[in-house]
């Protein structure tokens, strides 16, 4: 999947469907996206979509700071 392309788009609206589910239940505060093809598409997309006052994480970049902050020690 292009992390452009339709099926990107779609995969990123998903995302923000499952996000603003659970804004409106009041359940989360944060989402971490565990596929590293949905959250590049999600990072490309994310613009389209209404800040739903959810921090949404993409789990590659959470690996690597915390492995920087872990090397750093």
């Amino acid at each position: 999947m292009h992390p452009q392309g339709p099926a990107a788009r779609g995969a990123a609206e998903a995302v923000d469907h499952i996000v603003a589910d659970l804004a409106a239940a009041g359940e989360v505060q944060s989402v971490v996206i565990g596929c590293t093809i949905v959250s590049s598409a999600y990072e490309q997309h994310r613009h389209l979509f209404p800040d739903r006052k959810v921090v949404v994480l993409n789990s590659n970049l959470v690996t690597l700071k915390g492995a920087a902050a872990l090397a750093a020690n």
